[in-house]
């Protein structure tokens, strides 16, 4: 997994915090895409599979 390294600190006098309320996540979605963000076929998250592990499946969860 590789580490973000922000462009600005939060301790940064400059810093302009916006509340999730009010933030538009298409412009976030944008500046992603824009930068050569991630590839849109790969999942951003990998799962470790165990050679002989298993999977339960999501109506195991949903059980009660």
């Amino acid at each position: 997994m590789s580490t973000l390294n922000p462009k600005i600190h939060l301790t940064d006098p400059s810093f302009n915090y916006v509340p999730s309320a009010k933030t538009d996540i298409r412009e976030t979605f944008r500046r992603f895409n824009s930068s050569g963000g991630q590839d849109n076929k790969k999942p951003l998250v990998s799962l470790p599979l165990i050679a002989d592990g298993f999977v339960l499946p999501v109506e195991w969860f949903e059980m009660e």
